[in-house]
């Protein structure tokens, strides 16, 4: 069983839970405890994944490792934000296994394009092949049969050409998010968009598009 929850996913705040059989792993914990307190249940977390330091993305990330939650993450992230025996992933490693004896999952960090350190997370959990991708400009990457999809789409191009803002540099533009969605849906059994900016974003022209997939063949 896979699942996946989107509490709060915007500049302003995120916060996502995955489940993988019996295993609860929190991502990104990037609001107010007393928020992720009134949609999750702490005691029943395992582990959480946080892929950099933004406020909007680790919020709450310092007081999860003093309740002693195992945080999952990089190197400079974990070093900046003084988490307590974190976990640490860098992109050039191989898999670590989580719940070795029961579910067998596996975990890869891979290098995001950000303007701190950000780490992707690709996931295996019995036959689901699963990424997690968010605030970076690109995924240089290629996946065999990736199933599940929780991937950034945060501007339209012809939005965001109006003014000088220029936080595109570090985020997924609508067409690189679904020109990379097509090239996967092969085999995808679920996407969920993620991180769509109010300003230069269209929520519901984006999920139009993401249901309409055969329009981007260009």
């Amino acid at each position: 069983m896979v699942k996946f929850f989107k509490f709060y996913s915007s500049s302003n705040g995120n916060l996502y839970l995955l489940i993988l059989g019996s295993k609860k792993i929190l991502i990104d914990p990037g609001v107010s405890i007393n928020k992720i307190c009134d949609n999750i249940d702490l005691n029943n977390v395992d582990y959480v994944l946080l892929s950099h330091k933004h406020k909007d993305h680790s919020f709450s990330a310092k007081i999860l490792s003093e309740f002693g939650k195992t945080i999952i993450t990089g190197k400079s992230t974990a070093n900046d934000l003084n988490l307590i025996s974190p976990v640490i992933l860098n992109h050039e490693d191989v898999f670590i296994t989580i719940d070795e004896n029961n579910n067998n999952i596996k975990i890869k960090a891979l290098k995001a394009f950000h303007n701190v350190e950000n780490l992707m997370f690709y996931i295996e959990y019995k036959n689901n092949k699963i990424l997690y991708s968010i605030d970076t400009n690109k995924i240089p990457y290629r996946f065999n049969g990736l199933t599940h999809l929780y991937i950034e789409c945060n501007y339209q191009k012809e939005l965001i050409q109006k003014d000088s803002y220029n936080s595109s540099y570090y985020h997924l533009e609508q067409r690189v998010t679904l020109d990379f969605i097509k090239k996967n849906s092969y085999s995808l059994k679920e996407v969920q968009l993620l991180h769509i900016s109010s300003r230069y974003g269209d929520k519901e022209m984006f999920e139009y598009n993401l249901s309409n997939l055969k329009e981007w063949s260009d």
